[in-house]
C-alpha cells in the first residue's frame, strides 16, 4: 500500500505546516522548509506513542506540547513557555487532566490572578489551553481577567530632537538612533557591518537576535516577511556616527541588548524625558511618521509592520499639542454660533 504523505502548506510567516492525525487527534508541525515539515509530521505520526489521557497530568501535557514545538519556535518563546511551566499554576501541574472540569479551570485562573498581573495570567493560560486542546479538554467559558490597555511611552517630535542632541557621543548613540529609524531591539542586536551600506545610506535588516534559555540566539530569519526589509538611514546624525566607527567588522552593536534599554532610560531621566527604552524609540518613529503625514502603508513598510491595524492602533499616537490644536479648530467653529 502506497504511503500517504501529509501536504505542506506555506504560512504567512514563510514557514511550512503539515497536519497529521494521531489517535483521532489533529496535530500540527511547523518547519522552515516543506521537506522538513513532511519529515517531522511523519515522525510524529509513525513514532508517536499515545499515553492514556486519563493518566496524564497537566504538567506532562505542557511538557509534551513544548517539546514537540521547540525545534520550530523562537528561543524567546520557548524560554517564556518554560517559565510559565515552572512558575505559574503550580498547585495544579500534578493534577490529571481528566480531573480538570470547568469549575477547576476557573478556580485556577481566579487563584493565579491574585499573585501576578492579568497579562501574565492570560499569557500563561494561552499555553495551557493550547496544550489541553490537543487532548480534547474544553477550556471555553473560563473567565479571564481584563488587561488594561498598555500606554507605552514615546517621544514627541520636539522631544525626539532633544533626545538626539542628548545621545550624541554616548555609548548607545548608534543603537538608539537605529531604533529611531524603526529597527527593533532584536534587529539592532543582529545587525552586522556588512548590512550597512553607507554609500547609499541603506540598512539591510535580515536577521534578529533574541534572548533564549541559554543566552543570546541568532535567528537566521526575521520575525515576519515584512520585517525583512531595507531601511533608509533617515537621521544624518546616525550616518555621521556610523562613519566615525573605525572597526567596521562584526556586530554593529557591542554588548548585551538589555544594556541599550538601560542607557536610553538613563539619558531620558537626565533630560527630563519619558523613559521610553529602545522600543519606545521605535514607537516614536511611528508617531513621527503620523505627524509628518507619511502614508501609513509606507510607514508600515519602513518599520516592518505586517499588520496595518497594528501600526494604526498601537504605534500611532497624538501628542497633546496636536490634540489641543484640533480642539481649537472645533472651538473656532462653534465660536461663530450666537445663542438666542
Amino acid at each position: 500500500m502506497r504511503k500517504r504523505y501529509p501536504k505542506p502548506v506555506e504560512l504567512p510567516s514563510g514557514s511550512w505546516r503539515c497536519q497529521v492525525t494521531v489517535d483521532g487527534r489533529r496535530l500540527s508541525v511547523t518547519a522552515e522548509s516543506p521537506q522538513e515539515a513532511i519529515s517531522r509530521a511523519l515522525l510524529l505520526r509513525d513514532g508517536h506513542k499515545e499515553k492514556s489521557p486519563q493518566k496524564l497530568t497537566l504538567g506532562a501535557v505542557i511538557d509534551e506540547y513544548i517539546q514537540l514545538r521547540e525545534p520550530v519556535l523562537s528561543p524567546a518563546t520557548v524560554k517564556a513557555y518554560r517559565s510559565y511551566r515552572e512558575n505559574r499554576f503550580q498547585a495544579y501541574m500534578g493534577r490529571k487532566i481528566s480531573a480538570l472540569d470547568r469549575r477547576t479551570l476557573q478556580r485556577m485562573v481566579s487563584e493565579e490572578v491574585k499573585q501576578v498581573s492579568p497579562k501574565t495570567v492570560r499569557n500563561a493560560w494561552g499555553l495551557i489551553t493550547a496544550a489541553l486542546k490537543e487532548y480534547g479538554v474544553d477550556c471555553e467559558g473560563v473567565n479571564l481577567p481584563a488587561v488594561p490597555a498598555a500606554v507605552r511611552p514615546w517621544l514627541t517630535s520636539t522631544e525626539v530632537l532633544q533626545f538626539c542632541r542628548a545621545v550624541t557621543g554616548e555609548r548607545c548613540e548608534i543603537p538608539a538612533l537605529l531604533a529611531l529609524c524603526s529597527l527593533r531591539r532584536s534587529e539592532i542586536a543582529a545587525l552586522d557591518w556588512k548590512d550597512i551600506d553607507l554609500k547609499n545610506e541603506i540598512i539591510h535588516v535580515r536577521r534578529s537576535v533574541v534572548i533564549g534559555e541559554n543566552g543570546l540566539v541568532e535567528k537566521k530569519t526575521n520575525k515576519t516577511r515584512s520585517s525583512t526589509r531595507d531601511v533608509p538611514i533617515l537621521i544624518p546624525q546616525l550616518t555621521e556616527a556610523l562613519r566615525k566607527v573605525k572597526d567596521k567588522t562584526g556586530r554593529v552593536m557591542k554588548g548585551h541588548p538589555n544594556s541599550v534599554y538601560n542607557q536610553v532610560n538613563r539619558i531620558c531621566a537626565r533630560e527630563g524625558l519619558p523613559q521610553v527604552g529602545c522600543h519606545g524609540l521605535r514607537h516614536s518613529f511611528a508617531s513621527l511618521c503620523w505627524e509628518r503625514q507619511v502614508p501609513v502603508l509606507e510607514a508600515a513598510r519602513l518599520g516592518g509592520w505586517q499588520d496595518i491595524n497594528t501600526m494604526q492602533k498601537i504605534y500611532t499616537h497624538l501628542s497633546s499639542g496636536q490634540m489641543t490644536a484640533a480642539a481649537e479648530q472645533i472651538r473656532s467653529f462653534f465660536s461663530h454660533f450666537e445663542t438666542p
